[in-house]
């Protein structure tokens, strides 16, 4: 999150993150899919300190049967437009 770019606004380094996260069968059929918005407003001295905290966690459950399903995030800043995306597959017993 140190990496990301932000925009001074009262005194705060504000961003807005977006991210979907989806999970495909193993045909790539859709299964279930998330949508969460985290609004950040960190201080100067906040933001300097991000680099020694853990990685922030984004939490979704999905009803998932037994099998391989790709689990897919995507995450888009919205003060310059950057997309990442990671993808995964997991097995459920």
């Amino acid at each position: 999150m140190k990496l990301l770019r932000y925009r001074k606004a009262d005194g705060r380094n504000c961003q807005e993150l977006t991210a979907v996260a989806a999970v495909f069968d193993h045909d790539g059929n859709f299964i279930a899919g998330k949508q969460q918005t985290l609004t950040l407003r960190f201080r100067d001295e906040t933001l300097d300190g991000l680099g020694q905290k853990p990685p922030e966690k984004l939490d979704s459950l999905f009803p998932l049967t037994p099998g391989t399903d790709l689990v897919r995030l995507v995450v888009r800043s919205a003060e310059d437009q950057a997309i990442t995306e990671i993808s995964s597959q997991v097995v459920v017993p």
